[in-house]
This record gives C-alpha cells, sequence and structure tokens, in this order.
C-alpha cells in the first residue's frame, strides 16, 4: 500500500515501540519465509498495522523466533510469528506488486517495470494461497484505472474541478471496498464491522496519498483527486477527517484489547504525520512571507 497508517514513535512508551517493532520483524520475517527475500524490500506499515489489529481480534497464538536479518546484519532481533503475521505479509505482496505496475504506467519509472518483473514470482505464490484476495485487489485496481482515465478525459474537455472531485470520492470508495475486503479475510461475526473499518480506512489512505502526491501528479498530468480544485489544506483536512472518524468509530466497535493503546496511538495521530510535515511547513512558509 502506501504506508501511511505509521507508529508516532514520538508518543509511544518503549514497551510500545518494542512490541510494534517485534511484529513489525515478524511481518519481515514472513515475508522471506512465504515469498522470498526480495518481497521484505516492499514491507509497508499500513499491512503491519492489518496484522496488528488481527492479532488482537482473533487472538493468535504467538511464538517468538530469532533468526538474521539482511537490514540488521550485526544483531539478531527477535520476531513475533503468529497466523495473522503470514496473512498479512501476503497481502503486502499483493498491494506492492500492483502499486508497482502502477507507477510504471502513471509515471513511466523503469524501476518500477524492472521491480515488478522481479516482484512476479512472489505475487504468483501470494496470489496462489489467497485468490480471492488477489482476485479482489486486482479488480480493483482495474476499477481504480478505469475511473482514473475517465477523469482525466473528462477534465480535459470540461476543465472542471467538481468532475475530478466526484471521480475522487468513487475511487477513494472503490480502493476503500477493497481494503474493506482485506480486512476482513473470515465469514464470521466480526467481518461487517473489519468491513466498514476497512473501507473508511481504505478512503483515508487513497486520499491522503492524493494530498502528499498532488504536486508530483500535476507535473506528470496523471490523475489526483485534489488537481486544480484550489482547496485549502485546512479543507483537505476536513475531507480526510471525515473519512478517519467514520474509520475509528468502526474501529471502537472492534473488541481489541492486546495492543489497542498501540493502535489508537496510530489512527488518531501517526496517519497524519506525513500531511503535518508537508502542509504545516507551507502554511509556516506562507505567514513568514506575509510578514516580511
Amino acid at each position: 500500500m502506501f504506508g501511511i497508517v505509521a507508529p508516532p514513535a514520538h508518543v509511544l512508551s518503549p514497551a510500545e515501540v518494542e512490541r510494534y517493532r517485534f511484529v513489525y520483524c515478524g511481518v519481515c520475517h514472513c515475508l522471506k519465509h512465504d515469498t522470498g527475500q526480495l518481497s521484505r524490500l516492499s514491507l509497508s506499515y499500513d499491512c503491519v498495522f492489518l496484522a496488528l489489529v488481527h492479532l488482537s481480534l482473533y487472538e493468535d497464538e504467538e511464538h517468538s523466533v530469532n533468526g538474521s536479518c539482511v537490514f540488521h546484519p550485526i544483531a539478531n532481533r527477535p520476531a513475533l510469528s503468529a497466523r495473522s503475521l503470514h496473512y498479512a505479509a501476503s497481502m503486502n505482496v499483493l498491494f506492492a506488486y500492483f502499486k508497482l505496475l502502477d507507477d510504471w504506467v502513471d509515471n513511466a519509472s523503469r524501476t518500477a517495470r524492472i521491480a515488478s518483473l522481479l516482484a512476479q514470482r512472489s505475487y504468483r505464490t501470494a496470489s496462489e494461497q489467497f485468490p480471492r484476495q488477489a482476485h479482489i485487489i486486482e479488480q480493483g485496481v482495474a476499477a481504480l484505472a478505469d475511473i482514473e482515465q475517465m477523469a482525466l478525459r473528462t477534465h480535459a474537455s470540461s476543465a472542471q474541478s467538481n468532475a475530478l472531485l466526484q471521480a475522487g470520492d468513487k475511487a477513494a470508495a472503490t480502493f476503500g471496498a477493497v481494503l474493506g475486503e482485506i480486512f476482513a479475510p473470515y465469514p464470521d461475526r466480526w467481518q461487517d464491522l473489519l468491513r466498514e473499518f476497512g473501507f473508511w480506512l481504505g478512503k483515508f489512505i487513497y486520499l491522503m496519498d492524493a494530498a502528499l502526491d498532488v504536486e508530483q501528479d500535476c507535473a506528470n498530468a496523471t490523475f489526483n483527486v485534489f488537481r486544480d480544485t484550489s482547496l485549502t489544506s485546512i479543507e483537505m483536512r476536513s475531507i480526510l477527517s471525515t473519512c478517519m472518524r467514520y474509520a475509528c468509530e468502526a474501529f471502537e466497535k472492534l473488541p481489541l484489547v492486546q495492543d489497542c493503546t498501540l493502535m489508537r496511538s496510530i489512527l488518531y495521530e501517526g496517519v497524519w504525520a506525513q500531511f503535518n510535515a508537508k502542509y504545516e511547513v507551507a502554511q509556516q512558509q506562507t505567514l513568514g512571507e506575509q510578514s516580511e
């Protein structure tokens, strides 16, 4: 995915930092074990959060494993082993593969093209293990491409920013529906709440990615919901906050105990870190120029 659902390290306790690292390293080890060494390069904070939710909800049996890591070759780090981590690792591979394809198409990135070719083997392994989820993601990515291309053609002919906003909401809902299905892997009593939570979190992730990449997408003439809309950072934050509020309402209805404080820190603060860094700096520069 996009690495937006990240931990706010500055507000976490030492125990929470260690717990997050334990889970993060566990997902990384699952990537190596399930789909090969190269797949570890794609590890996303978003899928680590997915693992945290499922670990807490389904109360997996947990084991600690030790092993060498190419990224930390000197000191072996303990890592968590549990069923939910293998699922999160496979979802990470599926999303990462299509993200590489998207970067190749949108930006003509040779690096993304080469990486996508190298990732094909890992993708096949993950899709064979979870064919339903692979099909859902593939269909969602195709639907997103159709929505975005149609929006660009419509915008070019009408020059109306409203067309982009409407298409962007439809695209965000499409990604949200995909993530909702990924968060609800089993036909159980929690599937509806998990879908609701994943849907709103997915909308937030899609729109947040657009807010962070708006200048780059404008330069590349690729689709962005906030392109040419003249929305201020305050207005963008309001749109994003609505999605996150609904996501948090669904999250709080889930019977989560383990790591709940850690996950709340991520949802209520961590997800805003990149937005704050980008737009608060811009606002401060503008205010500074106005005062001169």
